[in-house]
């Protein structure tokens, strides 16, 4: 963190319909001093278990949210910014704060963010992850649920969570 190592790469989402790109993804990944280039599963789930996550993910959401500004200005139809968050970030009753604060610190409109979090974060106590979702919905910011069908949730366990957006997990699509 402190070397600045951790960067941002973007994935375009297209509308297959239009070919306009809908929304950028963004990746973090770890360039590694011997490794090269680390995708999030390789170092994601040691920040969150190490308490890193804590700097790492306000760190990553800031600067994805200044570069989605940077579109917001450039380019009449921007793409809406998706950012991916952890269960961790979730159940931490100071993140919606912490999201609020940085959508205000970079002038992103909060219609332009959506977080996704992982279905596998979802799981335990339905409740508490409803009323979590909710507070950063009140926000005004889009929700997503990533990778499902790799969790255990079902269809009609959907309908408890506040979300704009379903992702499929890419086991179902692949062949």
């Amino acid at each position: 963190i402190a070397d600045d190592a951790i960067v941002l790469h973007y994935q375009p989402s297209v509308s297959l319909r239009t070919g306009q790109v809908t929304a950028m993804e963004a990746l973090a990944r770890w360039n590694h001093p011997t490794r090269g280039p680390l995708p999030p599963k390789e170092f994601i789930s040691l920040a969150e278990q190490t308490g890193l996550i804590d700097q790492l993910g306000p760190l990553l959401l800031r600067n994805a949210c200044l570069c989605a500004r940077s579109w917001q200005a450039e380019v009449a139809q921007a793409p809406r910014l998706h950012v991916n968050i952890c269960g961790r970030q979730l159940a931490d009753d100071q993140f919606p704060t912490v999201v609020r604060n940085i959508l205000a610190e970079t002038g992103l409109a909060p219609h332009r963010l959506c977080l996704e979090i992982a279905e596998s974060d979802l799981q335990g106590d339905t409740e508490v992850a409803v009323a979590a979702l909710q507070r950063l919905k009140d926000i005004g910011i889009h929700l997503a649920i990533d990778d499902f069908g790799t969790g255990v949730s079902s269809l009609p366990h959907l309908r408890s969570f506040p979300i704009d957006l379903l992702k499929v997990d890419q086991s179902f699509i692949d062949g």
